[in-house]
C-alpha cells in the first residue's frame, strides 16, 4: 500500500541501516587506499591500515547505539544520546588506538593516519545518516 506518511524505522532496522552505511564507507576507504598504502609502506602498512579501519569501525558502531536508543525520546534525550555516542566513539577510538600503538607490532604512522581518516569519514557518514533518520521519524 502506498501512503504519503513518512517511513519510520525501529531501532534495530535503523541501526542496521546505519551500520551498513558505515561498513560501506570502510570498504570505500579500502578501495581508495589500498594501492597508495601498499606502495608507500608495503605489507606492514596494509596491516596497519586494516587495523586502523577496524578500530574506527568498531568505535563507530558502538557510538551509533546511544543516539538510536534515545531517538524516540524528547529533544533533550536525543541530544543526550548523541553526546553519549560521540563520547563513547572517542574513548573507544583513543583506547583501541593506544593499545595498538603500545603493542609496537604495527607501523605507528600508518596506523594513526588510517585511524584518523576512517574516524573522520565514518563520523561524516554517521552524522548524515542520523540526520536523515531523525527527519524521517519526525
Amino acid at each position: 500500500m502506498i501512503t504519503d506518511s513518512p517511513r519510520t524505522f525501529g531501532p534495530a532496522s535503523a541501526y542496521g541501516r546505519l551500520a551498513a552505511f558505515s561498513l560501506g564507507g570502510v570498504l570505500l576507504l579500502v578501495a581508495v587506499g589500498y594501492l597508495p598504502t601498499r606502495a608507500m609502506g608495503g605489507e606492514p602498512a596494509l596491516v596497519a591500515m586494516a587495523v586502523g579501519l577496524g578500530i574506527a569501525l568498531v568505535a563507530a558502531l558502538a557510538g551509533l547505539a546511544p543516539p538510536i536508543i534515545w531517538a524516540a525520546g524528547s529533544p533533550r534525550a536525543q541530544v543526550t544520546g548523541v553526546l553519549i555516542g560521540m563520547g563513547l566513539r572517542f574513548v573507544l577510538t583513543l583506547g583501541l588506538t593506544l593499545a595498538a600503538l603500545l603493542s609496537r607490532m604495527l607501523p605507528p604512522v600508518g596506523l594513526a593516519v588510517w585511524v584518523v581518516i576512517a574516524y573522520l569519514v565514518l563520523m561524516t557518514i554517521d552524522t548524515i545518516g542520523l540526520v536523515r533518520l531523525t527527519r524521517s521519524n519526525a
